[in-house]
């Protein structure tokens, strides 16, 4: 996990796993919602900046598929404060590593969907969010591992602010696979942040719990600020 060069706290975190079944399908929902935000900026292994956001309570997922028929797979990512924001000042990625477990390198008898549906509901953009494969995908181990991941990249066009509601976040899992992972009882903290290659700049938090000023609007509250701090030592 990346230490955070500074950390915002907001709300309380709100958490709920319901399920639900219709004839043969079961409908698992897992919700996690993220309260606090970071950045870290860094010119040697991460080349760049993250706008990082975190929850103060992970949320595993942890069903017993041995005893489900097919699946129908949601985790939902919500903001504390309603909406999350951005706004990248160059092109970037979106990025989700979401770990339940220890270990998913076992794959022999794993599942796994490289191809989830990812939907930004109210989204409000004038882009459409690009998905990068093979990088977006869920894994859940074989039958030697203990672990399961949901991850994408979503590629980010510079200076388009945009917001959403949450991501929601589905697969559906065959009744042929039978793995149990009742037994993880803690979630791992999800990796949730926006990325920008770009070593020569701090770009701060450019995805954020909160609305981001425009780049306009940064600059007049540093001309309001730069007023004040002349009249003050005068």
């Amino acid at each position: 996990m990346l230490k955070p060069f500074k950390t915002i706290a907001f709300l309380l975190l709100t958490t709920a796993i319901t399920a639900t079944t219709h004839a043969s399908i079961t409908n698992l929902n897992y919700e996690v919602t993220f309260d606090s935000e970071s950045f870290f900026f860094d010119t040697h292994v991460y080349q760049g900046t993250n706008a990082n956001l975190h929850t103060s309570a992970p949320v595993p997922i942890n069903p017993d598929f041995s005893t489900l028929g097919d699946t129908t797979l949601s985790l939902n990512l919500k903001s504390s404060t309603g909406r999350f924001y951005a706004n990248f000042p160059k092109a970037g990625k979106l990025v989700l590593s979401f770990w339940t477990g220890n270990d998913i390198s076992h794959l022999d008898g794993a599942f796994t969907d490289n191809n989830p549906l990812i939907t930004f509901n109210d989204l409000q953009a004038a882009f459409t969010p690009t998905i990068k494969d093979p990088t977006t995908n869920v894994v859940f181990t074989g039958n030697s591992g203990d672990g399961n991941r949901f991850g994408f990249e979503i590629e980010i066009p510079e200076n388009q602010p945009f917001s959403f509601e949450s991501i929601t976040f589905t697969t559906t899992v065959p009744a042929a696979y039978n793995k149990n992972f009742s037994s993880i009882i803690t979630g791992s903290d999800p990796l949730f942040h926006g990325y920008i290659n770009d070593t020569t700049t701090e770009h701060g938090q450019f995805l954020s719990l909160t609305p981001i000023p425009e780049p306009a609007s940064i600059s007049l509250l540093a001309i309001a600020s730069l007023a004040l701090t002349t009249r003050r030592s005068k």
